[in-house]
């Protein structure tokens, strides 16, 4: 597993792959999450997986862009610790609260990171 400058551990692959194919990775999840019973533990566990990769990659897009912004790689940490605690092992359905707060703050997350301004040392977003 990776270790990201701060010393957390992530397991999504995205120091190797671009950030396109990420997000063509988390789409071709969400299709899947599509075919399955929302009742269904599979449902819970690609979901999981899912909402770890989504954090993921906004972990990344944060280190990127905008890599010196303390208050927002706390809300990127923050955004990867609530996909960790949606648990595979329960439906989905039963999680609603986690999975409210995944998305409020994932949207946070977004805002910011559409608002803050770049370093001179970022990486693209297509890299």
């Amino acid at each position: 597993m990776a270790r990201s400058r701060r010393g957390t551990r992530r397991d999504n692959g995205l120091r190797d792959t671009s950030v396109r194919v990420a997000l063509l990775d988390l789409s071709a999840r969400g299709r899947a999450l599509a075919q399955i019973s929302p009742d269904s533990l599979t449902h819970a566990d690609i979901a999981r997986e899912a909402f770890v990769w989504a954090a993921g990659l906004l972990v990344t897009l944060q280190e990127r862009r905008v890599p010196r912004e303390a208050q927002l790689a706390s809300r990127v940490e923050q955004l990867e610790a609530t996909a960790r605690d949606i648990r595979s092992d329960e439906p989905l359905s039963d999680q609603h609260q986690k999975v409210l707060r995944f998305f409020r703050e994932a949207a946070d997350v977004l805002q910011r990171l559409a608002q803050a301004t770049p370093s001179d040392h970022s990486d693209p977003v297509g890299s």
